[in-house]
């Protein structure tokens, strides 16, 4: 009976630490979610040849939709500078987030031209792309 009980401690050892790794690589991966950053706005401009008009208001638009981002996500008891919210959070600011690209949308294509839209939209933040 000691020869079968050896080999089956044995096993019972290698999976309890195999899974004691697994959950220790696990938990390691949820705390390393990546953080909600806003877009670099000088890199963006420049990768759109923006004439200096075009630039000043184009930067003054993004810092304002950013501040806008930033105290829905305090309203909603985000930290902005905080890990990424909850999937029930980002549900509830949906509505809002969704008006606040929309107008981020409109008050960009008074500035940018059709092809300059089109290319922000290739190298721009997610919430841009249709």
């Amino acid at each position: 009976m000691s020869r079968n009980s050896q080999p089956t401690r044995t096993r019972r050892l290698i999976a309890g630490s195999l899974l004691a790794l697994g959950l220790a690589f696990a938990s390691t991966a949820v705390l390393a979610q990546p953080r909600m950053t806003p877009p670099p706005v000088k890199e963006m401009a420049a990768a759109l040849e923006l004439s200096d008009d075009q630039e000043v208001a184009f930067t003054r638009i993004f810092e304002a939709h950013i501040a806008k981002t930033k105290a829905l996500m305090v309203k909603h008891g985000i930290d902005p500078d905080g890990g990424r919210p909850s999937y029930r959070t980002r549900r509830a600011m949906k509505g809002e987030l969704d008006q606040n690209r929309e107008v981020l949308e409109a008050e960009l294509a008074t500035v940018l031209t059709a092809d300059q839209l089109a290319q922000l939209r290739e190298i721009g933040p997610r919430n841009l792309r249709p």
